[in-house]
């Protein structure tokens, strides 16, 4: 198979699972479930390269507001944040929220930044990542 997938091209099941590094039965069953446009050929599945191209745009597109989601309600992240605006912290810190408010949910993450940062059995693996690069 071509090393660059033509946007006209038909695709079999092997060549998607191929590029895919998958088995062809994993092509299937998201042929099967709908996730992965196809026609037949008589028994045998064929897939426009312009299919596989959104189907992977699609799988890219829900993994990154997954990963958008899990960034924006960690209350930790939003906590290290503060650190970049020490007054909004301190801010933050002295006064009382209601619960399920932001205040709230910025002074829990705090409070689990704190109680981290006391723990000695956590190892903060960002700051292991950033002496690597």
């Amino acid at each position: 198979m071509s090393d660059q997938i033509d946007s006209a091209s038909i695709l079999t099941t092997e060549e998607v699972a191929e590029f895919l590094r998958v088995d062809p039965s994993a092509v299937i069953a998201l042929i099967d479930s709908g996730d992965l446009c196809a026609f037949k050929v008589g028994e045998n599945w064929r897939i426009v390269s312009q299919h596989l191209l959104e189907f992977l745009g699609r799988g890219l597109e829900v993994q990154q507001l997954a990963s958008l989601r899990r960034a924006l309600t960690d209350p930790r992240r939003w906590a290290h944040e503060l650190e970049r605006a020490p007054e909004f912290k301190r801010h933050i810190e002295a006064n009382e929220f209601g619960e399920g408010t932001f205040g709230h949910f910025l002074q829990q993450g705090l409070e689990t930044l704190s109680a981290e940062s006391g723990a000695d059995n956590i190892i903060d693996l960002s700051a292991h990542r950033r002496d690597e690069e």
